[in-house]
């Protein structure tokens, strides 16, 4: 069925194509690769003709030095398998997530508390949520009994 969807459009075809290859990209590319294929992909998705593939490719043109940057690992975490005691290496990359979900929590806090009127209250109110523990400079009263 896919296949023949494919077949009604060509700039179907070419979407779909490249809408594979950008997580492969994102899973399989190293920092010393990075650079080379991601000036591949963009390169391709221009040639493709279909202007929103080429707008992505702006995009991308855009962000260039981010999305290579992404690359950078910063943790490397070692994983045992319980039953076979096989070791797993996993790698994090360099990500905004973290970043991404403290905005998100400060324009929840925002929306649901219908305007805060004291600043002194709204900052406390932005630092005390999206904290973890102590490692964040916060305590949380969660990790010990409450009297």
């Amino acid at each position: 069925m896919l296949n023949k969807l494919l077949e009604i459009s060509p700039d179907l075809e070419e979407t779909y194509r490249f809408r594979n290859r950008l997580p492969e990209y994102f899973r399989e590319g190293t920092l010393s690769t990075a650079e080379e294929e991601l000036r591949t992909l963009i390169a391709g998705l221009d040639s493709t003709g279909v202007a929103e593939l080429q707008d992505f490719a702006n995009t991308l043109r855009t962000w260039f030095k981010e999305v290579v940057n992404s690359f950078h690992i910063v943790k490397r975490e070692y994983i045992a398998e319980a039953r076979t005691g096989k070791v797993y290496v996993k790698n994090h990359r360099l990500t905004s997530s973290m970043i991404e979900n403290r905005n998100k929590i400060i324009k929840m806090i925002k929306h649901n508390s219908n305007e805060y009127s004291n600043w002194e209250r709204f900052r406390n109110r932005v630092l005390y949520v999206p904290s973890n523990g102590p490692e964040d400079g916060h305590l949380n009263l969660t990790d010990r009994p409450i009297n």
